[in-house]
């Protein structure tokens, strides 16, 4: 491992911990800060910390409205960052508790990715989108073939290349709403690219979460049900591509669903809570409807991609 300055060392002792994922967790510093402590092996732990603060400076600067992130610190041998602590509420949770509120918070949600795909990212700022995505593809040995592969990377080649910023996983989790205000939290997935990267990412983790699994699972899985995920999405698309007919629209939710095959297999090695019982069934969708449909469906797009 590199040398790296000496950061602050900090203790947790007595520090209430508020959130938890599967790297690692969140802890309350004090009435403004919070620390976002990564835990997983030592070299991969200060490459996260250091490139996810970069990507939430960097954020901030740009105008993305975020938490300001303060210093990578050590907290018992393991890195974190020092966030602002944010006095808000997921929309997940606001509106699991709120549904009357779903209506304008999406289109707050679409109205706020508008804002941040007008962004124009300096060369070099952010990794490209694009990359990530080839390289995830291209990890896939084992799982694909090599012409499966190939056929995968056509499809991600397919989306044009853009230097818009791309917040990487925009969802319902990752929005806070702190009065009237939408702020975006998890910048570790910052990139540059096509805005149609988050729009599918919202997509994937919404309508096709829904086409995928039993009601009650979705409940469980997202915390609202069917019925208030499909009209988060359509009060969504509808903001979003605003200025679009219905039949454009139909269009664009089909060229999602094509597209979110392409982020499932792309994602099949990063899910955490896939067995590999659920990976060879993804792959074997995939034989059966994606893959035969690749050629066909890039031609059939192109140009509704083309003017996103």
């Amino acid at each position: 491992m590199g040398l790296r300055p000496m950061p602050r060392e900090i203790s947790l002792t007595g520090c209430p911990c508020v959130g938890k994922g599967k790297n690692g967790a969140v802890y309350r510093l004090d009435r403004d800060t919070i620390v976002k402590l990564f835990r997983m092996d030592e070299e991969t732990a200060w490459k996260s910390a250091e490139q996810e603060k970069h990507n939430a400076q960097t954020a901030y600067d740009l105008g993305v409205p975020t938490a300001r992130s303060f210093d990578v610190v050590r907290c018992d041998g393991h890195p974190g960052i020092v966030f602002e602590l944010l006095e808000a509420k997921s929309l997940r949770e606001l509106v699991a508790a709120e549904p009357e509120r779903l209506e304008a918070l999406a289109t707050k949600s679409a109205e706020l990715l508008r804002a941040i795909h007008r962004i124009e990212v300096p060369k070099g700022a952010f990794p490209s989108i694009a990359d990530t995505y080839r390289r995830r593809a291209e990890s896939l040995d084992g799982w694909l073939t090599t012409e499966e592969t190939e056929a995968l990377c056509r499809v991600i080649a397919s989306i044009p290349e853009r230097c818009a910023y791309v917040h990487g996983d925009f969802h319902r989790g990752n929005l806070m709403v702190r009065g009237e205000d939408l702020l975006l939290i998890d910048m570790a997935d910052s990139s540059t690219g096509h805005p149609f990267y988050d729009v599918l990412g919202f997509y994937t983790l919404g309508m096709d979460i829904v086409r995928m699994v039993p009601p009650a699972a979705v409940k469980r899985i997202i915390g609202w049900d069917v019925a208030e995920v499909q009209k988060e999405w359509d009060v969504f698309s509808r903001c979003y591509f605003r200025g679009r007919s219905d039949d454009e629209r139909r269009e664009v939710d089909a060229m999602l669903a094509f597209y979110a095959q392409m982020r499932q297999l792309v994602f099949l090695k990063i899910v955490p809570v896939l067995t590999d019982e659920m990976r060879r069934q993804i792959v074997a969708d995939a034989r059966e409807r994606f893959f035969p449909m690749v050629p066909g469906c890039i031609e059939r797009f192109a140009p509704l991609m083309e003017g996103m």
